[in-house]
């Protein structure tokens, strides 16, 4: 079963300073990350940034955003936290941002670029679950990141 609205993209129009999000976000700290493959590449813990029952943001290292397109499916994405719920996510890339000349700089960590990934067909379960905390940490329960 898949959540009601799912997989329907932020496209549509908004006007300036209008929120185009369909889903609460929630910015996340330290110690949150995805595991992923991009072709038969393993990525084994990209920075999760934010997360939302919609989709993530991930930061990643330059060099592997050169390949990375609109659309482009990331396979076996999996959610790396403890109060995260757990399963296998199927996602998109929904855009790409830094991957030119001048990119994102993260002090001594290096160069990097930041992509946002859209959850396609999530399993009712764990998107409840998801949501469910997204939900839990705006509201500001325990754990709050």
């Amino acid at each position: 079963m898949a959540i009601l609205g799912f997989g329907e993209g932020n496209d549509h129009p908004a006007g300036p300073g209008q929120e185009r999000r369909h889903f609460p976000r929630l910015t996340l700290g330290a110690g949150f990350h995805a595991r992923f493959l991009v072709g038969d590449e393993l990525v084994p813990a990209a920075d999760l940034l934010d997360l939302s029952v919609g989709g993530c943001c991930l930061r990643l290292p330059l060099d592997l955003c050169q390949d990375l397109h609109q659309g482009m499916a990331l396979d076996e994405f999996h959610l790396l936290h403890a109060d995260l719920p757990k399963g296998v996510l199927k996602v998109s890339v929904k855009w790409v941002l830094g991957r030119n000349p001048g990119a994102l700089e993260s002090g001594g960590a290096g160069r990097y670029c930041l992509v946002g990934v859209e959850f396609r067909d999530i399993p009712g379960a764990l998107g409840r679950a998801i949501a469910a905390y997204v939900d839990r940490q705006l509201a500001g329960g325990p754990g709050r990141p």
